[in-house]
């Protein structure tokens, strides 16, 4: 099975869970707490999501541990990865 895992530059590297190979790159991303989500339970998350999914421009949003309160979410794209 391949997962994205968090690698020592600040970046997701692509990873084999039944080989244990995990490729030597560097794939950049963005977390909602980039754009002002507290994952806190309580404040709404929902805007900070849809800024952070249009800034990753098709590439990944990481979303760190946390409880994030979103009111409906529409995503439109023709990516299958969400």
């Amino acid at each position: 099975m391949r997962e994205m895992i968090l690698n020592d530059v600040g970046g997701l590297s692509p990873h084999d869970s039944e080989t244990g190979i995990t490729e030597d790159v560097n794939i950049p991303y963005v977390t909602p707490q980039q754009f002002g989500a507290l994952a806190d339970g309580v404040h709404d998350d929902t805007g900070a999501i849809h800024r952070a999914i249009a800034a990753a421009n098709n590439g990944y949003v990481l979303f760190p541990e946390g409880v994030y309160r979103v009111t409906p979410l529409l995503v439109k794209g023709t990516s299958s990865q969400v």
